[in-house]
């Protein structure tokens, strides 16, 4: 799903007759705004969520202050 707040990064992918597949390594990142942090945060693992494929794994720390 596309969204205003949202905007998609990748690379390390390739295509096949399935549509896009990862070749690897860190091919995904999202950007997204916000009023502040926390809804910027929101959005982008949001968007997230509509993403899947096998052996996906991802840092759920981004944007959180230690």
């Amino acid at each position: 799903t596309s969204s205003p707040h949202t905007q998609l990064f990748f690379a390390g992918v390739s295509s096949n007759s399935s549509g896009l597949v990862t070749a690897g390594g860190r091919v995904l990142g999202i950007g997204a705004v916000g009023k502040d942090l926390t809804e910027a945060r929101e959005r982008a693992y949001n968007r997230l969520k509509s993403i899947q494929w096998k052996g996906i794994h991802y840092r759920k720390d981004i944007g959180l202050f230690s």
